[in-house]
């Protein structure tokens, strides 16, 4: 077991030096304070008459997901008032980085919201959960209605802290047209990918847009394929101190090297993760990766362009996606409205609902019972993520919060010739060693 102040004591410490300089009313975002002196709802729902002899219930709900975002929570939130009249939904939506921040200052200064969103994964979810900020939801009724994978993310030390409410995947983007017309079909084994990618580099246009941004997404887009689907058990072996990136990463990281090499763009190096996607959408890269919340912004940047997406397989043929959940609600622990929360949980976790908010965000549900209509073209990563074969982003189930930015450092520093396969896996090891070490 870790030391619990080692583990706590970014959150903890943080949230008590925002908090001080907060004044009583917790007001760090400049909502104005009503009159009870809790911060206003920067977005509220609709308000519903109190129905003759009920009881009216006031849920304060905090959200990271605003502005664009924002989907179709607002209509859900009315949906659930039509249907729970006693209770009237207060929103508090807080979008970038920002979010994080205020949810420390609220806990530290005891006014968190009855109901909020945790980024899911074990070094965000979890130092809220081991200092008892957060409600278990391991009982509720949904809860088995839920997919494992999804709720390994919202679970602290055996018990589940938080309802997922949606997987957003990673993939392979592939122009449709110049598939055809090379006569290319998606593939099933790492080696037909390869295949495609000489092949649409011998017609002189660019394979697949790699470029600068979006390393971390290559790489989380390879894992679930070449890593989980043979090593399930990793991130478990390498929190406890027991197990080792030397012996099982290699080779994911000498086809990622090798991909880069021989298929990137000659200017990858400079090209941003913008002008990366722009190539695509116009037609100068035939293949990208990149999240599914990108499928909106290609369509709008080109109608006319006809595209899918599928997960990346292995040398074996395992197709596994990168799938992680998005959006979660937990309920504060010391609320004075539990049911009403609970209740607010019960209606997202519905799988029609959870459906639909699904496709406000160009993600999946994670209610295994769900049924969504899904674009044609994320087909191959929805059966993917239906039938079980996806693994979460990787950070997600780190429990080092330094591992990523180690892992996104040295990632490319392999790509740019300053590290061997060899050297990054040693540089991850000794990285997970100090923290084993420092927090034993």
């Amino acid at each position: 077991m870790y030391k619990k102040s080692a583990y706590l004591m970014t959150v903890i410490l943080a949230a008590a030096v925002t908090a001080s300089g907060c004044g009583s009313s917790g007001n760090t975002d400049g909502a104005k304070p009503t009159s009870s002196g809790s911060p206003a709802a920067s977005q509220s729902t609709s308000q519903t008459s109190e129905p003759a002899g009920e009881k009216q219930v006031t849920l304060k709900v905090l959200s990271f997901k605003s502005g664009q975002e924002i989907g179709n929570m607002e209509q859900l939130n009315e949906k659930f008032e039509q249907e729970n009249p006693g209770i009237q939904i207060e929103l508090e939506a807080k979008g970038g980085t920002a979010y994080k921040e205020l949810l420390k200052a609220r806990a530290a200064s005891g006014e968190l919201a009855d109901v909020v969103m945790v980024h899911p994964g074990y070094s965000s979810l979890g130092p809220y959960a081991e200092a008892d900020y957060l409600l278990d939801l391991s009982g509720e009724p949904w809860a088995g209605d839920i997919a494992d994978s999804a709720k390994s993310v919202t679970s602290f030390e055996g018990k589940l802290y938080a309802l997922p409410n949606d997987l957003a995947a990673l993939g392979v983007y592939y122009n449709k047209e110049v598939f055809e017309k090379l006569g290319l079909a998606v593939p099933t084994t790492y080696d037909e990918f390869l295949e495609i990618c000489e092949k649409i580099k011998a017609s002189g246009m660019n394979a697949i847009a790699l470029n600068k941004d979006w390393q971390i997404f290559d790489t989380y887009t390879f894992a679930p394929s070449w890593i989980y689907a043979n090593h399930p058990d990793f991130d478990d072996k390498m929190n406890a101190g027991e197990g080792t990136f030397a012996g099982v990463w290699e080779e994911m990281f000498q086809a990622y090297e090798d991909l880069y090499k021989n298929y990137a763009p000659k200017d990858a190096q400079g090209l941003s993760g913008d002008a990366a996607q722009n190539n695509f959408a116009n037609g100068k890269a035939a293949m990208m990766i990149n999240g599914s919340w990108a499928y909106p912004s290609l369509k709008q940047a080109n109608p006319d362009l006809q595209f899918g997406m599928f997960p990346l397989p292995n040398r074996e043929g395992a197709i596994w996606a990168a799938a992680a959940v998005g959006t979660t609600w937990a309920i504060n622990k010391d609320s004075a409205q539990i049911e009403a929360a609970k209740t607010y949980l019960k209606f997202w976790a519905d799988p029609a609902n959870q459906a639909s908010w699904a496709q406000s965000q160009n993600s999946f549900p994670t209610n295994m019972q769900a049924k969504q209509d899904v674009e044609e073209g994320l087909k191959p990563i929805a059966d993917a993520i239906a039938q079980g074969n996806y693994w979460r982003f990787l950070d997600q189930g780190w429990i080092n919060p330094n591992l990523q930015p180690e892992f996104q450092t040295n990632t490319q520093k392999l790509l740019y010739g300053q590290l061997t396969v060899e050297g990054v896996t040693q540089a991850l090891d000794a990285e997970m060693k100090k923290y084993v070490e420092q927090n034993r």
